[in-house]
């Protein structure tokens, strides 16, 4: 059988984060401090490397890393926190539009790329973290911090709400609406760190 250890409450505590720009700069430090962890200099480009592994994933998840440099596999992590769940529709029409108007992968990836943003930039205001992209959904946690488990709600409310004000109006090309649906849950959360073969570790939410 599978044992699976409880992720330890790090050193790293989730803030509130009001603004893109402290989300970025959270993220660099915690690239800083996992390269000195494992024992290499913080040079410039080993620094550029761990900022753009960084992006790659949750914020969650790179906290874990950081305060568990020595993490062994399968382990978990859990807390009460919110979710929310954003799926985009009108992706199909607007691949066929794209096709039809010529403008093929490149157009759709222009389109989608702004249409994300747009959620991305609510989100982290909002102080949550996206974890997972499926195809035209994400999943969004919020972390679990010292701010009580009803202000991380209204959050999450407030930000659903202002997705759904703002998306809709977003009419990325002519007849090619794109709508997005939200569901929001609230309760306890496991994030499963799984895998270790050939140094490739898998993070999944369960809950």
């Amino acid at each position: 059988s599978m044992h699976m250890r409880e992720a330890p409450r790090g050193k790293f505590k989730y803030p509130a984060r009001g603004a893109e720009s402290q989300f970025i700069l959270e993220r660099s430090e915690k690239a800083r401090i996992c390269g000195q962890q494992v024992g290499r200099p913080p040079h410039r480009r080993a620094m550029r490397y761990l900022h753009t592994l960084a992006s790659y994933v949750p914020s969650i998840v790179v906290s874990h890393v950081v305060d568990t440099p020595t993490m062994q596999t399968p382990c978990r992590q859990t807390f009460e926190t919110c979710v929310v769940f954003c799926d985009v529709s009108g992706f199909t029409k607007l691949a066929e539009r794209m096709q039809a108007t010529g403008k093929g992968a490149e157009g759709l990836k222009k389109y989608l790329n702004s249409y994300f943003e747009q959620m991305a930039r609510i989100i982290a205001k909002s102080g949550g973290d996206i974890f997972k992209f499926a195809g035209d959904a994400m999943i969004v946690l919020w972390p679990p911090s010292d701010d009580p488990l009803e202000n991380r709600m209204q959050r999450a409310a407030a930000a659903a709400i202002q997705i759904q004000q703002t998306i809709p109006k977003m009419e990325l090309e002519q007849g090619a609406l794109l709508k997005v649906k939200i569901g929001i849950g609230v309760g306890m959360v496991t994030v499963l760190h799984r895998g270790g073969v050939n140094g490739h570790v898998e993070y999944v939410a369960v809950g």
